[in-house]
C-alpha cells in the first residue's frame, strides 16, 4: 500500500493548471477554451447545465449576478489541468466546473476530459467528478498503468481511495471510464 501513495505521490500531474482567483478569458489557455466548447456541446453531461439562462429577464438578476450567483462564466466557475493522457505529444484537458447551480447539493463537482484528436480537433473521453474540497485545480493523478497505451488516471472521491478510470475501446474509439479500488481483483 505504501508504495501505491509512493508512486502516486511521485506522479502528482505537473501540468498547466488553473483557475483559483478568476482569470480574465483572454488569460485562460486556448485548449481550455477548445475544450469547453465540446463540453458545452456534450449531451447528458454537465455540458448542457453550463448552458441554461438562470438570469432571464427577472428583476433579481443583477443583483444575483453581483452576489456570484447567476449563469455560468468559465473565467469564474472552471477549473482545468492540461496533461498527455494518451502519449501522442498533444495536450488532452480536464475540466471541472465548479459553478453551484451545476452540482447544487451533490458532494461532487462534475467536468470531463476531453482528448486532442489533431491539430485543432478534441472529443469528449468522459465525464469525471470530484468531492468538492476548495482546492483550486482538480486533483489528478496521472498513474504508471497504461491501457492501451493510454495513461490511467485517479480523482478524488468520497471514499477512503481515490476513483482510478481505466480505459475502454468502443465503436473505435478510446473512452476513459471510473472504476472503483473494489471492483478490482
Amino acid at each position: 500500500m505504501t508504495k501505491f501513495w509512493t508512486s502516486l505521490a511521485a506522479l502528482l500531474l505537473a501540468a498547466t493548471s488553473g483557475q483559483g482567483e478568476a482569470l480574465p478569458w483572454r488569460q485562460v489557455p486556448f485548449e481550455v477554451g477548445e475544450a469547453l466548447a465540446i463540453l458545452r456541446r456534450e449531451k447528458g453531461t454537465v455540458g448542457e447545465t453550463i448552458g441554461m439562462d438562470l438570469e432571464g429577464s427577472s428583476p433579481g438578476a443583477a443583483a444575483a449576478e453581483a452576489n456570484g450567483t447567476g449563469n455560468f462564466d468559465a473565467a469564474r466557475h472552471l477549473s482545468w489541468v492540461i496533461a498527455d493522457v494518451n502519449g501522442d505529444g498533444r495536450p488532452d484537458v480536464f475540466l471541472v466546473v465548479t459553478w453551484p447551480p451545476a452540482y447544487g447539493t451533490n458532494p461532487f463537482l462534475r467536468g470531463g476530459l476531453i482528448v486532442s484528436t489533431g491539430q485543432r480537433r478534441w472529443r469528449f473521453a468522459c465525464e469525471i467528478e470530484m468531492v468538492r474540497t476548495g482546492a483550486t485545480t482538480p486533483p489528478v493523478h496521472l498513474l504508471p498503468r497504461h491501457g492501451r497505451g493510454w495513461r490511467e488516471f485517479a480523482i478524488q472521491g468520497l471514499r477512503p481511495r481515490p476513483i482510478r478510470y481505466r480505459w475502454l475501446q468502443r465503436d473505435g474509439q478510446m473512452i476513459c471510464d471510473p472504476e472503483t479500488w473494489e471492483e478490482r481483483p
